[in-house]
């Protein structure tokens, strides 16, 4: 039953007075059946035949309403003209609410003009409403409802042709076809193209080491004749080199057979000059991967063993080979023109050098740091006045076709290498740094410049860090597990040098990770305690976390940005404030180029949903974010889990680079290492259960400290892995017996468990009696100055500008997802709108009013009969205006639920799909207000462009009587609450349950809490008790919208639709509110409008700001430990900043909550 009838009317029966009692019942014999006396039965026989006779005696007359008594004509006929009936009211104080009525011959009550037709005059027929304009129902002026695809006698607002809202639907189509494009791109020809790319690459790597080989293959045999014929070189049988016997090598130039190649040995076999030599056994010694205590011994000797010699040889030689032949740049110039496919042969990209044959011989530093000096504006004039040429090295330059013309060039070390990245720093900074575009050089310029920037790049020495040198005595972690505190770092005692590679080793359970977070200031979860001395000074380790870098184990990067981007980003955030863009720009290029990424430079890092560079390149674009900070010292959790053993040799070669060539200290955590891995460590400290110490030392020495202890290590085992099982107490000395847990006797595996933890005890008890003996270590002395604390990192306007950018990056790289999305939108409304009843504004209902005639005519002649009136009349007036209010109300609720749910989901994904990310951002110290903000920033803008969407669908398919504006604003507003609360959910929600909850929650409050079903909440409940009010529209997410949008349509109808009122001053202003709540607290609301009701814009704004800022307070009070933070009770307790934060946010929810609830009521 309508829920307007007169049989909901809301007042009660014993409220009423006799008189309307009286009619009260009149109503009910009229709606039940009874049994009638004959003569009454026989009158309306007689009543029916007459005017189905034709007689008209008996007919009302057009224009006028007739009495009946129970159902029959007065005899005689008592009427009222219409039109003094609409003036009776009028005076009455109720408005033109007569108006679009009409009173037809032969029916004896007032007719609501129909839909599609308007009624000037009471006593004519309908007109049928022209074209362009549209007439509801109880229409009296036409002009009051323009529209412009308006067909005449239009039952409905049609789909709107005109006025270019078909770009809605144009857009859809866009939003499909693009998705179907890129579903169809990357699912048929992705794989393919992959492929093919796998087998250029492929091809490539073989060719170069091919041409590798081949360069080098002069230098050989030159060699080979030199030693007198050794044959160290292969040939195929087209005289290629294939492969050349290093150990055979080695074997010829150590005459001596010391196993070490002295300084006149290789000069002997190689015949450089001296300064030459000495740069050259530094470069192979370098190159070595070995550990750098051995490699300083090296150096300081200049000798070269073998291992180092198999390993650097080739590579170094091949360089040397290339130093000084002028005849290489021009084959090396032409060489990019031909493979590239250069337009200009007289000019190439400098960029294109990384991709040619320089790779061979040059790493992807050195070819970095050669494209910075070819891009210098300098000639052999200004190298002379860096320092006198010398005799050490000359080379020839040709200058022109004309002729040529010799100069000696010091090439020495002493003289470029140390002096260009000196003397010409400020001018490779104002040249390099500040260019925005890939610079060219010319045939002749490149010719010219090339063999002396070759030379020094190669010897130029890079820029060191600042020393950080960490020494802790008596370290130790407790955790507090089950009302006890727990050591998981026992009394550890010990040094991470500066300029070297320590790793930390153990057993599971040994305290690895416990002991490296404690060192780096990461132990959140526990307590400790202990001493650490940085550089010879006691300091506490949270005041130097700038100049630390942590890598965690798992890769935690960007997978929709590259290589580049992911590293020019981490430089935003962590490089000081004034560090320009260039610049940045450039330190990622040497990252990319110190850890072998070149090549990968601006291919997407993917994850498991998109293809992207390999798992070994992930990990280095994973230590490459921290490098972006330029640390003084880095420390890595098990930086070679999960890669292959290939893979792994490469990552911990990058870490030895930076060591060797930068003086970065390292410590990693590293779990059973290959032995090429193991040797590339200067220092170890191994860990036994427990946390305690078992060795601490040169790791060229462990296996000696371990043999002293009878414990013997079997041939062809890794001295890693032999290492952790004695510290897990598994190895028994002197028998090097395991003890196997997983005997079938349960008392013999108590008894090994005992041995092993009596074995851990020997073990400690003998390295404490080793540090005693100890009367002190054989190292250098660190620096006595504390380094320098990096503290002026970028400001939240800069931070906030940054991760917006990203945001928008990230927004672009998942655009296929965004379409689905969009599809989800456009589908879900164009089907509600489809099979929803169009828009009518009103229903096409009659009158119905129970005893019409005595009620209508008695209006204003007394108290009593004016009470009859509004109880009787007004809901029949009114019912086609409530019947239409309700279609507007179903369509809107059904509209507003599932953009509530998918705008909250969607909403919800910008934090989860990102949170592992933000987490390590926020442990590193980035600004999570910043973050906060900038994800509100670009969500609330991507949700409002969707909303706009929409409200164009909904305009074009659907069409409203008010202006389009107003329509737009409120989709808007909409798409603004349900995304805050989908910013919300992700704060304090596990992940697993976030989005069942905003979607229970989307569903739940649009359904049950927003004033539209009814029940349990509705409009008159909101309006008439404050508290439901407030809690409706807080919690009720589409509470504004349902309401401005019913209200936007409604407001356009004149006063005979019960809803506006021209006057209102009128008594009718009250009663009208008594049966349509809608709009109860605005004393406007009833004043007719075409522009919209904006009465719900402020309260929706204030009530979004509100959840915002409470997401802002939950972003700090939440998964406070993933962000390495401690608990918030302690930093309310020592953190003045957290304290002024927190004050300052719950001072902003209070506010715009208090401004919200004083805008509902």
């Amino acid at each position: 039953m309508d829920r307007f009838s007169f049989q909901n009317n809301n007042f009660k029966l014993n409220s009423l007075s006799l008189t309307q009692q009286h009619y009260l019942a009149a109503r009910r014999r009229m709606t039940t059946p009874q049994k009638q006396p004959f003569p009454a039965i026989a009158g309306l026989v007689l009543f029916t035949l007459v005017r189905s006779g034709g007689s008209s005696t008996s007919d009302c007359p057009a224009g006028y309403i007739c009495k009946l008594i129970d159902g029959v004509i007065a005899n005689p006929i008592q009427s009222t003209n219409c039109s003094d009936l609409k003036n009776q009211v009028y005076d009455a104080g109720y408005g033109n609410i007569l108006d679009g009525t009409y009173c037809p011959e032969g029916v004896e009550t007032l007719q609501n003009c129909p839909v599609g037709r308007y009624c000037e005059d009471p006593a004519e027929a309908p007109k049928i409403c022209p074209e362009g304009y549209f007439c509801p129902t109880k229409t009296a002026d036409f002009t009051n409802f323009k529209c412009v695809d308006c067909k005449a006698g239009a039952k409905s607002y049609p789909i709107r042709l005109s006025t270019g809202y078909m770009i809605a639907a144009v857009v859809g189509a866009v939003f499909l076809a693009t998705f179907l494009y890129l579903y169809l791109r990357v699912t048929k020809h992705g794989q393919k193209k992959n492929e093919d790319n796998g087998r250029k690459n492929a091809s490539k790597l073989r060719a170069r080491e091919h041409a590798r080989l081949q360069r080098a293959k002069p230098i050989l045999q030159k060699i080979d004749r030199r030693l007198g014929g050794a044959y160290i070189v292969q040939l195929n049988s087209a005289g290629e080199l294939v492969d050349y016997d290093s150990k055979y090598l080695f074997n010829a130039i150590d005459t001596d057979n010391t196993g070490f190649l002295s300084f006149d040995e290789l000069q002997k076999a190689l015949q450089l000059p001296s300064s030459q030599l000495h740069v050259f056994i530094k470069m192979m010694i370098d190159a070595g991967g070995v550990s750098s205590s051995f490699a300083n011994r090296m150096v300081s000797r200049e000798v070269v063993s073998r291992e180092v010699f198999a390993d650097s040889f080739l590579d170094t030689i091949t360089k040397f080979a290339n130093f000084d032949i002028h005849k290489d740049a021009i084959d090396l110039f032409e060489e990019i023109v031909r493979e590239h496919g250069v337009s200009n042969p007289d000019e190439i990209s400098l960029d294109l050098l990384k991709y040619s044959s320089l790779s061979l011989f040059l790493s992807d530093k050195d070819i970095l740091k050669l494209t910075r000096l070819l891009q210098l504006e300098i000639g052999d004039e200004d190298l002379f006045e860096l320092d006198p040429p010398s005799p050490a090295l000359m080379i020839k330059k040709k200058e022109g076709k004309g002729g040529s013309s010799s100069r000696l060039i010091d090439l020495g070390i002493s003289s470029i290498a140390k002096q260009v990245s000196s003397s010409i720093a400020k001018q490779v900074s104002a040249t390099f740094l500040g260019a925005k575009d890939v610079p060219t050089i010319s045939k002749e310029d490149f010719a010219a410049k090339y063999p002396s920037m070759l030379q020094v790049v190669v010897k130029e020495d890079e820029e060191q860090l600042q020393q950080c040198d960490i020494r802790f005595e008596n370290l130790s972690l407790h955790v507090h597990v089950k009302k006890e505190d727990v050591p998981v770092v026992n009394n550890v005692s010990g040094r991470v040098q500066s300029g070297a590679m320590t790793a930390l080793m153990g057993g599971s359970g040994a305290g690895k990770t416990s002991l490296l977070n404690s060192l780096c200031g990461r132990a959140y979860y526990g307590t400790v305690s202990g001493k650490v001395i940085i550089n010879g000074q006691e300091a506490n380790i949270d005041e130097f976390t700038d100049i630390m870098g942590f890598v965690p184990q798992d890769d935690i990067v960007f997978a929709e940005l590259t290589v580049r981007e992911n590293l020019i980003y981490a430089g935003k955030f962590k490089l000081p404030k004034d560090t320009p863009m260039n610049n940045i720009k450039d330190l990622a290029d040497e990252v990319i180029a110190d850890l072998g990424l070149t090549r990968v430079a601006d291919s997407r890092v993917g994850d498991v949903t998109r293809r992207g560079v390999s798992g070994g390149e992930k990990k280095r674009v994973n230590i490459g974010l921290e490098l972006m900070a330029k640390p003084s010292i880095l420390f890595l959790d098990e930086p070679t889990s999960g890669l292959d053993s290939s893979s792994a040799m490469v990552v911990i070669q990058c870490l030895k680079h930076l060591v060797v060539n930068q003086g970065m200290t390292v410590c990693c955590v590293i779990h059973q290492p290959r032995k090429a891995i193991f040797k590339m460590f200067d220092s170890l400290i191994l860990l036994g259960v427990g946390g305690s110490l078992v060795y601490h030392g040169p790791t060229d020495t462990s296996r000696q400290y371990f043999t002293n202890m009878n414990y013997e290590l079997p041939e062809g085992e890794s001295l890693a892995d032999w290492l952790i099982d004695i510290s897990s107490g598994e190895l028994e000395p002197n028998s090097g017996r395991m003890l196997l847990h997983r005997q079938s006797s349960t008392l013999q595996e108590m008894s090994n468990i005992e041995k092993a933890s009596i074995n851990r005890e020997s073990l400690y008890e003998n390295w404490k009696l080793h540090c005693e003996n100890q009367s002190a270590e054989d190292i250098q002395k660190p620096e006595d100055t504390l380094p320098h604390s990096r503290t002026n990192k970028p400001g939240f306007v800069s931070q906030t500008w940054y991760q917006l950018t990203r945001c928008a990056i990230l927004f672009n790289r998942n655009i296929s997802a965004e379409l689905q999305d969009a599809f989800l939108y456009i589908f879900s409304l164009v089907a509600i709108v489809l099979l929803e009843d169009p828009l009518t504004l009103t229903s096409d209902l009659q009158l119905g009013v129970p005893n019409e005639y005595s009620v209508l005519t008695g209006v204003g002649n007394g108290v009593e009969e004016n009470i009859i009136f509004d109880n009787i009349a007004l809901p029949n007036l009114f019912s086609h205006a409530r019947r239409g209010m309700e279609v507007s109300t179903n369509f809107t609720t059904k509209t507003s639920i599932v953009i509530c749910v998918l705008t909250a989901l969607s909403s919800v994904k910008a934090l989860t799909q990102k949170r592992i990310e933000f987490f390590r951002e926020a442990g590193s110290g980035y600004d999570i207000n910043a973050y906060y903000l900038a994800v509100n920033i670009f969500d609330t803008i991507r949700v409002s462009i969707k909303m706009v969407m929409l409200g164009l669908i909904n305009l074009t398919f659907r069409n409203t009587a008010a202006t389009p504006a107003a329509m737009l604003l409120q989709f808007i507003l909409l798409g603004w609450i349900a995304a805050s609360w989908g910013l919300l959910f992700p704060l304090c929600v596990a992940p697993t349950n976030v989005f069942m909850v905003a979607g229970f929650f989307s569903v739940f409050t649009s359904l049950l809490l927003s004033g539209a079903i009814g029940t349990p909440i509705e409009y008159e409940n909101i309006y008439d008790v404050p508290i439901v009010n407030v809690f409706s529209s807080f919690i009720g997410i589409p509470r504004f919208f349902t309401e401005s949008l019913v209200i936007n349509e409604i407001k356009t109808t004149p006063e005979q639709h019960g809803f506006t009122w021209a006057d209102n001053d009128s008594s009718i202003f009250e009663k009208s509110s008594y049966f349509l709540r809608y709009g109860g607290n605005d004393s406007d609301v009833y004043g007719m409008s075409k522009n919209g009701w904006y009465w719900g814009v402020l309260p929706s704004i204030f009530v979004g700001l509100t959840i915002r800022t409470l997401g802002f307070i939950l972003i700090h009070a939440c998964n406070r430990p993933n962000r390495l933070k401690q608990k918030l009770s302690s930093d309310l307790k020592n953190n003045s900043s957290v304290q002024i934060g927190s004050v300052l946010f719950v001072g902003l929810f209070t506010g715009f909550a208090v401004i919200a609830a004083i805008l509902f009521i």
